[in-house]
């Protein structure tokens, strides 16, 4: 099954946010990064479901997942999967708190 992936405004601005960061401490790997994490959100069309649960999981009412990204995993994609559609609602650095239903 092939899904469709969306990202929410809140998410795209995160992972906008975080390639500025990255233009400004090391322009040369920027778009690099920025185009890497963009893929492999793509990457969840096929097999979502192959992302390990979230740490909040536990805090939603409904499932959450995270797609780990960079050489050192130390960005995330948080998302859930309805029906064909996975939703992503956040971007984040690992090194951040957790996020709550507050931050959604």
């Amino acid at each position: 099954m092939i899904y469709q992936v969306v990202l929410n405004d809140r998410a795209e601005k995160q992972l906008e946010d975080a390639y500025l960061w990255y233009a400004e401490h090391s322009p040369a790997s920027a778009v690099t990064w920025y185009n890497g994490f963009l893929d492999a959100i793509d990457s969840l069309r096929t097999n979502p479901a192959r992302c390990q649960i979230a740490a909040e999981n536990d805090l939603f009412p409904v499932e959450v997942r995270q797609l780990l990204y960079g050489r050192r995993k130390n960005h995330r994609a948080l998302f859930t999967i309805r029906e064909n559609v996975v939703f992503v609602f956040s971007v984040r650095h690992t090194a951040r708190r957790d996020v709550t239903p507050e931050d959604v």
